[in-house]
């Protein structure tokens, strides 16, 4: 898959993600900084040769029962992405139409994965990928204006526990590289005091679908949330130590430390 290197950064982005389903005031502002972001998101094509890349892995002898249940596992979620598309309910598009501030907004997605901009009826996301959106809501748009100028960005509806400051559920752009979304004041806030980058995994409900070493390779890849297959719902965890020092001198060295890796990454 391809490697990204200029992106927004996340608060730019989740600049972006209002309160859900409000309209934009200023249509045109916000066609001008979804204009200005690189998305980090994987196309149909390069999903399918993942999808070849592995089942050669699960067909050889050569490898361990261990990686290939990993393998089984990452392929499972392919191909549910290439056949159910990855918008699920409670996700958010951002669509930005120039000069229509009717048809542009931050739209929550319904329970039969639909948006409803005001000036048009319900339009179907489903079967959608994240990397697919901005084509296909221009095409939906031109219903409604000739020749629209049309920015989209898909936001997903992930939960961030463990060694971050603020824990719970936030909407983040997919395209949002691990590591900002880690560090982000709007997200996850930073590390805590008790973080442990190397302890760190993602889970979709009891299963791991990213374990500690997958994490540490995300992280050094620069790796974005669409790239590494995560869905609505799923579970960043990180990992969290004791410590015996004070709580404002375990936060200097936990940012640090994180600060350094990512460092030493670029």
């Amino acid at each position: 898959m391809p490697r990204f290197s200029k992106f927004l950064t996340l608060g730019t982005l989740l600049a972006l993600v209002g309160p859900l389903g409000a309209q934009v005031n200023d249509p045109d502002s916000l066609f001008i900084r979804l204009s200005s972001s690189q998305r980090a998101m994987v196309t149909r094509a390069e999903l399918q040769q993942s999808l070849k890349e592995l089942e050669v892995v699960l067909a050889s002898d050569g490898y361990s029962p261990v990686i290939k249940e990993q393998k089984a596992r990452e392929a499972a979620t392919i191909r549910r992405r290439l056949a159910e598309g990855d918008i699920r309910p409670g996700d958010v598009i951002t669509l930005a139409v120039a000069g229509s501030e009717g048809l542009s907004g931050q739209f929550t997605v319904t329970t039969d994965r639909t948006i409803v901009p005001a000036d048009a009826g319900p339009i179907s996301v489903a079967g959608l990928l994240r990397s697919e959106v901005e084509d296909y809501l221009r095409k939906e748009m031109q219903k409604y204006i000739r020749d629209p100028l049309v920015r989209a960005e898909a936001n997903i509806r992930i939960a961030m526990f463990g060694g971050i400051n603020r824990q719970g559920y936030f909407i983040v752009p997919a395209s949002a590289l691990l590591t900002d979304v880690i560090m982000s004041p709007q997200a996850g806030a930073g590390p805590s005091g008790n973080q442990k980058i190397e302890d760190s995994q993602i889970l979709r409900g009891d299963v791991v679908i990213l374990d500690q070493e997958g994490f540490k390779l995300a992280i050094r890849e620069a790796k974005s949330l669409d790239q590494l297959n995560l869905q609505a719902g799923d579970e960043i965890r990180i990992g969290q130590k004791r410590s015996g020092r004070t709580p404002i001198l375990a936060y200097i060295g936990a940012a640090s430390s994180l600060t350094f890796i990512i460092l030493r990454i670029f």
